[in-house]
C-alpha cells in the first residue's frame, strides 16, 4: 500500500522544498507527490505504438500556453504513434479518473490546454494528409493548415476557409470554430467539415458526420473538447481561385468601421473581409478593413463601385497576388504606409478545448467539463 502523505508532513516538506507536489486526491485523502504520480501510476499503462513521456522536461514544457497564465503540469505527455494508442489512452484515464487533453499548438489562452495531473497528448504526431478527392481531403488532428493548404492547392483546391493563422492545427480550430477571412460566405472552419473520427469518453472510436452518428457529430464540433478525442476529419474543398486584389481602407471612426464592416458582410460584397484595430503609442486608434476579391486575369475586377458608401478616411493602393502564393493564405496582407504595422495578436478561432475529465457509462461520449474542478 502506497504511504500516504499527512498534512503535516507535507507542510514541513513543502517548507523545506524537498518534495514536488502535484495536487491532492481526494479519494485517497492525500496529497500526490511527483514521485508518487510518475512511478505507481503508469506501470499499468497499456503497450504503445508512440511514446509516453513522464520525464520532467517533457512535462514542464507543455504546461504552457499562448496565455502563458498557467503552467498546469501533467503526470504524462502522450506523443501518439496511431490513432489506437489515443484510444488506450482515453480508457486508462477513464480506468484511474485522469483529465485527458489533447493539445495542438497550445494557442489557448487560459490553460484550457493544459491538464494538471492529468494526460496531455500531443497531437503533432498524428499530422497525416491523405491524398485529396475532387470533393474532399482528410487530416488528422495534428496537421496545421498550411500543410493542408500545400497539399489541396496542388490539386488547384482548396478549404472554402482559412483560420488568419495558419500553423494552427486543423483539430484545434475544429474544436473551438475557426473563423477566417471568407466566413462571411462559407462560415467557421467547422461548417465545412463533414466527417469526424472521434474518441469518445469511454474510449470508442466513432465515425460520425451530420447523416451518421449525428448527435455526437453536433455535440464534437466547435465542442471545445468536453464531448471527444478529434482524431481525423474530412474537410470539404472548393475549387481554388486563380488571383486575389487586396484593398486596405482606414477609418478613424469606431462607429463608421463597424457598421461598414457590417454592411460589407451583409451583402457580400467581397470575397475576402478582415479587420484590425491598432494605435501608435500615446496615438489615436484607427480601424482598418481589409478586403479582397478573387478572379482570373485578365479579367480584374473594379472595386471602386463595390467600396460606393464606405465612410473610410484613407486607402492604400490595391495589392494584387496569386491565391496560391499570396500571404492570403498565411496570413492579413500588410501594405506599405499601413498605420498599423504591427496589429495585436488575432487568433482564427471561437475559443479553445479544455481538458476532459472523464465519467463512464454504456453510452457515454459526454465528459464533465473540468472548469468547476480548477
Amino acid at each position: 500500500m502506497t504511504k500516504q502523505l499527512s498534512r503535516r508532513t507535507f507542510i514541513k516538506s513543502a517548507a523545506i522544498g524537498s518534495v514536488a507536489i502535484l495536487g491532492y486526491d481526494p479519494l485517497l485523502r492525500s496529497w500526490i507527490t511527483a514521485a508518487q504520480a510518475q512511478s505507481p501510476t503508469f506501470k499499468s499503462a497499456p503497450k504503445l505504438d508512440g511514446i509516453l513521456l513522464l520525464d520532467d522536461a517533457s512535462r514542464k514544457a507543455i504546461a504552457v500556453d499562448r496565455g502563458n497564465l498557467f503552467h498546469r503540469v501533467p503526470v504524462a505527455v502522450l506523443k501518439p504513434g496511431s490513432v489506437q494508442d489515443v484510444v488506450k489512452m482515453v480508457k486508462y484515464a477513464n480506468q484511474h479518473s485522469l483529465k485527458i487533453v489533447m493539445r495542438g499548438q497550445g494557442h489557448s489562452r487560459h490553460g484550457q490546454s493544459q491538464a494538471e495531473a492529468g494526460i496531455v497528448i500531443d497531437s503533432s504526431t498524428l499530422n497525416a494528409i491523405q491524398p485529396p478527392t475532387s470533393y474532399s481531403v482528410d487530416a488528422g488532428p495534428g496537421a496545421s493548415w498550411g500543410d493542408v493548404a500545400k497539399t489541396t492547392l496542388a490539386r488547384n483546391l482548396t478549404p472554402p476557409v482559412f483560420a488568419d493563422t495558419m500553423t494552427l492545427t486543423v483539430g484545434g480550430t475544429l474544436s473551438v470554430g475557426g473563423l477566417g477571412n471568407t466566413s462571411q460566405h462559407f462560415g467557421a472552419q467547422v461548417d465545412n467539415a463533414t466527417e469526424l473520427d472521434v474518441v469518445t469518453g469511454d474510449g470508442r472510436l466513432v465515425t460520425c458526420s451530420p447523416q451518421r452518428e449525428s448527435e455526437l457529430f453536433n455535440m464534437v464540433i466547435a465542442g471545445l473538447g468536453q464531448c471527444g478525442i478529434i482524431v481525423r476529419a474530412r474537410i470539404r474543398l472548393i475549387p481554388a481561385p486563380s488571383n486575389v486584389v487586396l484593398h486596405n481602407l482606414v477609418y478613424d471612426d469606431l462607429e463608421a468601421y463597424i457598421a461598414d464592416q457590417k454592411q460589407v458582410a451583409i451583402e457580400g460584397r467581397f470575397d475576402h473581409q478582415y479587420g484590425t484595430a491598432g494605435r501608435k503609442r500615446n496615438g489615436p486608434w484607427s480601424f482598418t478593413m481589409q478586403l479582397g476579391k478573387f478572379y482570373t486575369p485578365p479579367d480584374e475586377p473594379n472595386l471602386a463601385p463595390l467600396m460606393a458608401g464606405l465612410r473610410f478616411r484613407s486607402q492604400a493602393e490595391p495589392v494584387r497576388r496569386t491565391y496560391a502564393g499570396s500571404t492570403l493564405v498565411a496570413s492579413p496582407v500588410r501594405f506599405s504606409g499601413s498605420p498599423m504595422k504591427k496589429s495585436p495578436f488575432r487568433c482564427g478561432c471561437f475559443g479553445v478545448s479544455r481538458p476532459m475529465t472523464l465519467r463512464h457509462s454504456r453510452r457515454c461520449w459526454r465528459a464533465t467539463a473540468p472548469c468547476c474542478n480548477r
